[in-house]
Formats: structure tokens, sequence, C-alpha cells
């Protein structure tokens, strides 16, 4: 049987803006700005200088060491408040719990994938409010270096901080030779609170089939999440080519093969080996969509015997390659201090060394620096 409800459409509620941030202690409460961390709010609002100036980083080693609450309020209107509802959390930096009107919907401890608690349950109609507690991250890599059977090592020289190794988060927030040690806490990227239509996309990922008569099938996976069953157009489009499906979902996650067959593929290739062309691949379904960008290339890796052992090699496109690149560290100690635009600007410095992309690892996004 299909979804009783197939006249419900999207809702999406932007919930980027001014929050209120307090200490779990209650010393300290003031307004932040999310997407945004609790160091810049801090320093903002005057309760700690820039940790970048003199010794201040010392001075500011209380803010990770505390729990931190984040909390607003949004309204959700009782003709809407039928279906599957969402938090759709981009980036949580690292260790929090989620609350929906005092019931925990979520408990997050990866900065590294985005989470969309199911808060169907939660809502009511009229005000709601939303509570992110960030616990510290300090704390917790403590706790969990306590759990080990033995103790795990770590380098003081370069982490001051220790036990950042317990923890998926970006390891330069507890130091690098080149970064402050600050621990910083934060929620960034896209925050909403949304409805479900009919299904929405959780994952896109793609293979190449390179055939003997020098075309390929790029196999593209879609997995799209529903909370019911249902029909769901899906568009595939790579550059000029665009299908549509009529697919059906289930409850729960459906995963959706589309092969794309290029006869006569434009090959990428390595900067300084040839041109660096692009495909287009779009996957849509209504009210989202998912664009990457597609180098169609073969490549090998080389570990055949030699005289010290065995060689590590790269073969792109049937051709041996020597690799050579440059490593683009993050723009700030602080996510927050650091626009979109200024990225691309600092990645300019790549092309120098003939870099063209850059992988922007906390959306995956293909940032070009031509």
């Amino acid at each position: 049987m299909l979804s009783e409800d197939y006249t419900r459409t999207a809702i999406r509620l932007d919930l980027s803006g001014d929050w209120q941030l307090s200490s779990v202690d209650n010393s300290h409460t003031l307004a932040i700005a999310l997407p945004g961390d609790v160091h810049s709010a801090l320093q903002k609002a005057g309760v700690i200088d820039d940790p970048y100036v003199g010794r201040n980083e010392n001075d500011v080693q209380w803010v990770a060491h505390k729990d931190w609450v984040i909390e607003r309020t949004v309204s959700v209107a009782a003709a809407d408040l039928a279906g599957h509802w969402y938090l759709d959390l981009e980036c949580l930096d690292t260790v929090a719990s989620v609350f929906v009107n005092d019931k925990p919907v979520l408990e997050a401890e990866n900065c590294f994938r985005r989470y969309r608690p199911d808060v169907s349950k939660a809502l009511t109609a009229g005000e709601n409010r939303i509570r992110i507690v960030l616990h510290s991250s300090i704390a917790e890599g403590v706790r969990r270096q306590a759990e080990q059977p033995f103790y795990v090592p770590y380098h003081p020289g370069n982490s001051p901080i220790a036990n950042g190794n317990m923890l998926r988060k970006p390891q330069c927030h507890f130091g690098w030779d080149w970064n402050l040690a600050i621990a910083p806490l934060g929620v960034y990227g896209e925050i909403a609170l949304c409805r479900l239509e009919i299904a929405r996309i959780e994952h896109v990922t793609t293979r190449q089939v390179w055939l003997e008569d020098g075309s390929v099938d790029l196999v593209v996976t879609l997995t799209l999440f529903a909370d019911g069953p249902g029909i769901v157009p899906v568009h595939f489009s790579l550059d000029e080519d665009r299908e549509r499906l009529d697919c059906a979902v289930g409850k729960g996650e459906t995963r959706i093969t589309h092969v794309f067959t290029v006869s006569e593929p434009k090959h990428w290739w390595p900067a300084g080996s040839g041109e660096q062309h692009l495909s287009k691949l779009t996957v849509e379904v209504p009210q989202e969509q998912v664009t990457r960008q597609i180098g169609l290339r073969t490549i090998e890796l080389l570990t055949d015997k030699d005289e010290a052992g065995s060689r590590f090699a790269f073969r792109v496109n049937g051709r041996e390659i020597f690799c050579k690149g440059a490593n683009w560290i993050p723009a700030d100690a602080l996510a927050s201090r650091v626009a979109d635009a200024e990225r691309r600007l600092r990645g300019q410095n790549l092309a120098v060394l003939e870099r063209r992309y850059l992988r922007d690892l906390r959306n995956d996004a293909l940032i070009e620096v031509k």
C-alpha cells in the first residue's frame, strides 16, 4: 500500500541565525550565530580575547573543558504537524546530545557525518524548543582512553591536548605544528527542521566500468530514505543526457542504480599530463538535488616487485604518472571564521603549483582554483 498522504508537501525551516548559548554550569549566557562555534561567540561578546594574539591560546583553554548548551525555539503550525519531521544537521562538532521539547532525539559523536534524526514524536503544534548540548571533547577523550584495554599514545609535541585520537573529530583541533590547540565546539553547515514529502536523498555514489571498446559505464547508485511506501520521480543527468525514472520506495532506505554509457569518453588527466575534463552528474528528487563533478579515467596502483621490494606507483589512462602535490591546511582554527569566498581565494595559491582542484572535507565540495 502506498503512503496514505500523497499530497503532503516538503517543508524546510532554516534554523541558521541567532541562538542562545550558555555553559552547563550557568557561568555564561550569550548569543551565538549558527552556523558557528563557541569560541567565536565568546570573543564577539567580549568574554575572551582573540586566541591568536600573544599567549591568549593558553588563557582560553577553559572553554573546551566545559559543556555548552545552544538552544532556540521554532514554530510549527498545527496544520503542518502530520508527517515525518527530522532535523538536518550537516556538522556537529563533535560529541553532542540533541533534544526537542526536552525529549532526546540524537546522541552524536562524529564530526565527519551528517545527522538527520526523526523528531516527529517530539514536535507539538506551536512553539518547539530545540536544545543542543555540546559536550567537552577533552573530557570525552579522557573517558574513552580509560575504557581502552591498553593505553593509546599520542604525540604531545604535535598535539598539546591529549586523547584527541579517541574521537572522530579533526585532529588539528587538538594542536598541530601550524595550529592552535583549543579543541573548538560548534555547529557548522546547514541546520534545518524539515518535513519529508515522499523521500530524501541519503547518498549518491559512482563507479566506472571501462569496456574493451574504450567506452565506459558510469554506474550511479542512489540511496533514498522514505517514511513509508511510495513512488518517487528521480531524474538522473550526465551532461546533456537526462532520464527520468519513477521509482518505488519502501519504508527506510531504498537503493536505486542507474547506468550511463559514454561511448566516446573525454579522459580526465592529472595536471601537467593532459586536460582535466569533467562531466556534470546531477541526481534530482522533488525539492532536492545532488551534483557531482566526474572525471572519467582509469587508475591503477602498481605494486609489482622491484630491487627495493615492491614499488608504489600510479598508472592513469594507461600511462604511468609521476605524482606530486601540495597540502592545504584549514584556513583557520575556528571554522566559522572562514567564509567560502575566503577558502576559494586562498586556494588560488595552489594554482601556482598547477593543482586545479581542492576537496573540502566538511561538505565534500570540489573547489576549482584555476
